[in-house]
């Protein structure tokens, strides 16, 4: 969970001096986006790894 946190903050940049309430509430919504992105990825990595076969192309 903290690699999603540093992650945000890197997204976030600088903080401003006096906006740190502001680019705090910045690094938690970048947070949640990258912990519903990863979920989103990791069930398309597994529903691709379940596929047996893949159509061959004509």
């Amino acid at each position: 969970m903290s690699s999603l946190v540093l992650a945000a903050a890197q997204a976030a940049g600088p903080c401003p001096v006096g906006q740190e309430s502001a680019w705090l509430a910045r690094v938690r919504a970048l947070s949640v986006d990258l912990f519903v992105l990863s979920d989103v990825v990791a069930r398309d990595v597994q529903r691709l790894s379940a596929a047996t076969r893949f159509p061959r192309p004509c």
